[in-house]
């Protein structure tokens, strides 16, 4: 069974006939911390209780995943953030004991998700490639040894790291995969944003994507943010159109693409307030409908 197909299976929301072809729809979520909360946000779109959501840990949690979710939630995706060394395995031997407890938590049911350092090889944070691909590479095997065999380990990438305005042709060596000379990992995550006032949502994914397809060419990927603007990013916003078309665009673009997941961020702190305009929810009630929820 190919490494898509099982990652398929595991992370897929609903299933629809075409006239051609057998479509999955990605997994529709939202990040946990949104305004309001996530029942709030189920509320407002009219759906079924979210099953995914991003929770971020600023630090090692006690536990996975480092916060309270609602019990809906069955496909939790867990950031941990960890201060990376100086040199190989680039995490201390204290992160490594705790990432190993927090692994080792991780729940038997539904399909957990984790990832170290989201958007570690953002310029920010000053990090080498071989920093960044080598500690997913050590993390990864913490977890295999740990983690129950439904968890799912992830890299998490923001898309403008590969844009021209970003690390161009420069984001390939950060990808933790055998082409690079570790591990393909069981997903890849995209955290997706304008790369410019002028880039709509495909130009804006399509750097980033290509060069993961490039290095793993069934590899399994899916959205873990995705908005058409973020203060913390970039500082861009789109100019192309409104914030409903840049969610319109990116779900046709990520049903077209096989992607795994499709996780909206709103925070007012970063400059996308929950609960957006009402032509916005509109299409995002549409989009979670269309997953299954």
């Amino acid at each position: 069974m190919s490494q898509l197909l099982t990652a398929r299976m595991a992370l897929a929301g609903s299933t629809a006939e075409g006239s051609a072809t057998f479509t999955v729809a990605p997994r529709f979520g939202m990040d946990s911390d949104v305004d309001g909360g996530l029942a709030a946000v189920a509320s407002a779109l009219g759906c079924k209780p979210l099953t995914a959501a991003k929770v971020f840990s600023s630090s090692m949690p006690a536990s996975y995943p480092g916060h309270a979710i609602p019990s809906s939630v069955t496909h939790p995706l867990a950031t941990i953030r960890v201060r990376l060394t100086a040199s190989a395995p680039w995490i201390s031997d204290a992160d490594q004991a705790g990432l190993a407890a927090v692994f080792g938590s991780m729940p038997k049911a539904g399909v957990p998700m984790v990832t170290i350092n989201q958007e570690g090889e953002a310029g920010r944070f000053g990090y080498s490639a071989a920093q960044v691909a080598g500690s997913h590479q050590r993390a990864y095997g913490i977890f295999r040894d740990r983690a129950p065999a439904n968890a799912v380990y992830c890299q998490d990438f923001e898309t403008y790291s590969a844009s021209p305005q970003g690390r161009g042709s420069g984001f390939s060596p950060y990808v933790c995969c055998a082409a690079n000379g570790y591990d393909d990992l069981p997903l890849y995550l995209l955290d997706w944003y304008p790369s410019s006032p002028s880039t709509d949502a495909a130009g804006s994914v399509m750097p980033a994507f290509g060069y993961i397809r490039s290095l793993v060419p069934h590899a399994p990927i899916g959205i873990a943010e995705c908005n058409y603007t973020t203060q913390i990013s970039t500082g861009t916003t789109w100019a192309g159109g409104s914030q409903a078309q840049w969610f319109a665009d990116a779900w046709a673009w990520a049903l077209a693409n096989d992607m795994l997941l499709f996780i909206p961020y709103f925070l007012t702190a970063h400059g996308v307030p929950w609960p957006p305009d009402q032509t916005t929810l509109t299409e995002l009630s549409a989009i979670a409908r269309a997953s299954g929820l």
